[in-house]
């Protein structure tokens, strides 16, 4: 379909093309991407493609992870701060801390760092 348009439209065939999706469209824009980029050389129409973008649920996965409460111990009273997953990567966040998170909270970072080092 995506040829047929450049024939019928052929003023557009030279411009740049930015294939872009949301939600599960996300899904598409991939596949058609991986599509011209393998199937581009030996076309005989080329598309100039120049990029993608996706966003949103179904590719991005951090900011639709759940805010995990994160205590030194776990019978602590006081939330040293919270946590985010996605996949592999961790964010976090400690409590009542500002650029200075050791000197500020040093029992919460020797544990953030301890917790790193041993991967736990």
């Amino acid at each position: 379909m995506l040829i047929q348009f450049f024939q019928i439209y052929s003023e557009y065939a030279s411009c740049d093309f930015y294939a872009v999706g949301e939600s599960y469209g996300g899904k598409y824009v991939s596949a058609i991407v991986n599509k011209i980029y393998i199937e581009n050389h030996q076309a005989k129409l080329k598309n100039n493609l120049e990029g993608m973008a996706i966003g949103d649920d179904l590719v991005d996965a951090y900011n639709h992870a759940d805010r995990i409460i994160w205590k030194v111990k776990e019978d602590d009273q006081d939330v040293a701060g919270y946590l985010k997953r996605a996949h592999s990567f961790f964010l976090a966040w400690v409590r009542n801390a500002g650029h200075s998170v050791p000197y500020e909270q040093p029992r919460v970072a020797f544990e953030l760092i301890d917790r790193f080092i041993s991967a736990s």
